[in-house]
């Protein structure tokens, strides 16, 4: 998953300047997507009862991180039918900073009445050097 530009430029102050990371994280949070967010966190989903999920624990290997203490379930889609392409992961439950983002396999398209649940250790957050 690439990284935010906040999150990129918080370590670059950090790597050239020794400038320590602003705010180091105490929870983070999924964020469901129906675009590309790229670095800044745009589309996220909006209404239909949508919220950001339950904080997660993350578990991490060499460069993956996975959900590794519960599944991270979405409130039941209320209002209108959306398609979830990208997931992204926040340092808040609402507003905050985007931390890094990534497309789904497969878009998941979520009528009325359905609720989008991962399991565990379904979502990796992979550290890429691009």
């Amino acid at each position: 998953m690439p990284l935010s530009t906040y999150l990129a430029t918080e370590f670059a102050k950090y790597a050239y300047t020794g400038t320590a990371i602003a705010t180091q994280p105490t929870n983070r949070y999924v964020a469901l997507h129906t675009a590309d967010p790229g670095g800044t966190g745009t589309s996220e989903v909006s209404g239909s009862s949508y919220t950001r999920s339950s904080a997660v624990t993350l578990t991490r290997t060499v460069n993956v991180a996975k959900n590794s203490s519960a599944a991270v379930t979405f409130p039941t889609v209320t209002g209108s039918a959306y398609t979830v392409t990208h997931v992204s992961l926040w340092d808040a439950s609402s507003t905050g900073n985007m931390l890094s983002y990534g497309e789904l396999a497969v878009p998941k398209t979520l009528d009325v009445g359905d609720a989008l649940s991962f399991a565990i250790d379904e979502l990796e957050f992979e550290m890429k050097d691009d």
